[in-house]
């Protein structure tokens, strides 16, 4: 290598991080590119550009006599770079930027974008949150990262900002319940430390975290994986947390004391089927003069059939369902509702997903529902996948209607360059996709609830075309 490359490259890496770029529909960490070598270290770098056109008509308020039409662009980008020192020290470094079209605002609610007045359990969106003035960029990751930490060859440690989207089910599902990618659309991670240690004996990981989350609440927890069963043709998996969060924002911006959550989780990949179930029970208290103490629950079921599997083709078909345990205040010591604030959940575009609409969040948990989806793919270069999602309210309001609505979601993708891996980790694709949500008289009753008086039931929908580089 030339003298006069290495400055370059080391700039570059300055300004970047990653090996962790993921996108907002539950995908996994990057693996690692191809490097930059000199004098015994290692300089890494990639990064992606995320463009999405997007229309959409009557999402604030179900109502067609109230024109809420709108087209828009978002760009989002990230450059990072990660060295490593030698075998025992690697520092990461990502810089990152979303923006619309047209705006040089970032992403996200603020003074001239505020939230609608129906959103609860939604984190201020300010500068503390990674909300900036117009053209800053987000320190998206700066982190070290200690393997074979003090000697010992089975002990990781990562301390810094980080993206954290490992509790939950592996298998590229989106998180159900802790995850560093949710709720903020610029792409946020949280500052923290995880602990790592592998029992390679059992198969076994346990992780000890701590983590400062951008509503400035402190999470602290552990959990385990265990890969019961690890083949080609038969695999078992379990994962467990459990976790304390101080000082989180509840409802209404209001704070709750604490929240303590325990998880357990397992997937059963049989080749043909796939079975994967979660469980959370929280406890704790709601405020320190309330007297109110948490009692949600969730869990979420779900099987996958692979009736077509060979070198040429796919063919998938899903059933899950869901339930989130709502409060209806009728209870003065117990607040029932079951807070996953941040959840990266994205099945479906208009109720669930973080990135374009998320209907859901009008409550904190309060839902069940039911999913069919079906997924085809042909060469590994063309994806289709199409969802039903049928939605119910757990708690309505007296005399209100537990109905919530039917979305129906499709999807296209194209591997452009042919070369994009499951991983994600390089690539380009195109991604046609639209959703309609036809809502129900419940959710018509939760509009008005919430102070949107000319709230209707007509269809809702949104359609997008998006264009992702990984490099």
């Amino acid at each position: 290598m030339s003298t006069c490359r290495l400055p370059l490259a080391a700039t570059l890496s300055a300004l970047a991080m990653t090996a962790m770029a993921a996108d907002y529909t539950g995908g996994v960490r990057d693996v690692t590119p191809r490097s930059i070598q000199d004098n015994g270290r290692r300089i890494y770098l990639l990064g992606l550009v995320d463009i999405d056109g997007v229309k959409m008509n009557n999402t604030t308020d179900g109502n067609n006599s109230r024109s809420d039409m709108r087209s828009e662009g978002w760009g989002r980008a990230e450059l990072g770079g990660r060295v490593v020192l030698d075998d025992r020290v690697e520092v990461g470094v990502t810089v990152g930027y979303v923006s619309q079209a047209g705006n040089n605002r970032p992403l996200g609610y603020d003074s001239h974008n505020p939230p609608p007045a129906n959103v609860l359990n939604f984190p201020e969106a300010n500068e503390a949150n990674g909300y900036h003035s117009s053209g800053d960029m987000t320190l998206q990751d700066a982190y070290i990262h200690l393997p074979d930490f003090l000697g010992f060859r089975q002990l990781d440690v990562l301390v810094g900002r980080q993206m954290v989207a490992n509790m939950n089910l592996r298998k590229g599902r989106a998180a159900w319940l802790y995850d560093s990618r949710s709720m903020n659309r610029p792409v946020t991670r949280w500052d923290g430390a995880q602990i790592k240690y592998n029992l390679s004996m059992l198969s076994m990981d346990i992780d000890a975290f701590a983590f400062r989350l951008p509503d400035d609440s402190s999470l602290f927890g552990g959990m385990a994986d265990w890969k019961v069963i690890d083949k080609s043709e038969v695999s078992l998996f379990f994962t467990g947390s459990y976790t304390l969060q101080k000082d989180l924002i509840l409802n209404d911006l209001t704070t709750a004391e604490n929240l303590r959550t325990a998880y357990a989780g397992f997937d059963l990949d049989l080749g043909v089927f796939d079975f994967y179930g979660e469980f959370a029970m929280q406890r704790g208290d709601v405020g320190r003069n309330t007297g109110q103490t948490f009692h949600g629950w969730g869990a979420n079921v779900g099987v996958d059939w692979r009736v077509i599997k060979d070198r040429s083709q796919e063919y998938v078909l899903g059933v899950q369902y869901e339930h989130l345990s709502g409060d209806d205040g009728s209870n003065p010591e117990q607040y029932n509702g079951f807070v996953n604030t941040w959840e990266a959940t994205s099945d479906t575009y208009l109720v669930e997903h973080e990135k374009y609409t998320q209907i859901s969040r009008m409550q904190v948990g309060n839902l069940s529902d039911w999913k069919v989806r079906m997924e085809y793919s042909v060469f590994s270069r063309m994806r289709m996948s199409a969802i039903w999602g049928r939605y119910q309210l757990v708690t309505p309001a007296p005399e209100a209607s537990n109905s919530l609505g039917n979305e129906y979601d499709l999807t296209l993708s194209y591997d452009y360059t042919g070369n994009t891996r499951s991983d994600r980790s390089g690539g380009c694709t195109f991604t046609l996709f639209g959703g309609i949500f036809r809502p129900d008289a419940g959710y018509e009753d939760l509009q008005r609830a919430r102070g949107v008086a000319d709230a209707g039931t007509d269809m809702m929908w949104l359609a997008g075309l998006n264009i992702l580089a990984r490099f």
